[in-house]
């Protein structure tokens, strides 16, 4: 029978070592894939809110642009075909209250359409924005810039579905929203390949 030479304490060392060296190497590479991967499904919503914020504001942007038309068409009285179909009375004269203008404006279908796809889109983005709470540490400052960009939005088509102020009150919101909404959406794309 053969006998079995037995290791030496320094080799039983090293091949111990050499153990929890490969051991430790797998679940760090394990960890660093799986915090890839999370990192790249977490780049995928953070450009899929912006994008849905970009679609919204654009919505939100055509809507205020008619509302804000309207609004000073049937004020001034100031014919204009894309205003005239709510700012005109059935015969054919301007409305004497503007309130009546932006009345048939939001009892237009197309219109009414319109404001439900805002409503629907803040739904989205709010959804997606709930999901995106605790980023990887690689995206904490897209994290935060998404959330200015979100009170922007926020702000912008609460201005539209919720109008309580005057004409230039409106208008000078108006302005200043879509001007912050498109500085906001520039500053996230520096965040994006």
């Amino acid at each position: 029978m053969e006998e079995r030479k037995s290791l030496s304490p320094a080799t039983s060392i090293i091949i111990v070592l050499v153990a929890v060296i490969a051991v430790a190497s797998v679940v760090f590479w394990f960890f660093r894939a799986r915090n890839t991967v999370a990192s790249v499904r977490y780049e995928k919503q953070l450009i899929e809110a912006t994008n849905l914020m970009f679609e919204g504001g654009v919505t939100t942007e055509n809507c205020a642009n008619l509302m804000q038309s309207v609004w000073n068409n049937s004020i001034w009285k100031i014919a204009d075909k894309r205003t005239d179909h709510y700012t005109h009375a059935e015969s054919g004269v301007f409305y004497d209250d503007f309130n009546d203008a932006l009345a048939a404006l939001f009892a237009d279908p197309d219109f009414r359409e319109d404001i439900k796809s805002i409503r629907q889109n803040r739904d989205d983005v709010e959804e997606l924005i709930r999901k995106l709470k605790n980023p990887p540490r690689a995206w904490q400052d897209a994290y935060s810039e998404l959330l200015r960009l979100y009170d922007t939005y926020y702000d912008f088509t609460e201005l539209v579905l919720n109008t309580h102020c005057s004409l230039n009150e409106f208008s000078e919101r108006f302005v200043e929203y879509d001007n912050e909404m498109v500085k906001r959406l520039d500053k996230m794309d520096l965040y994006f390949d």
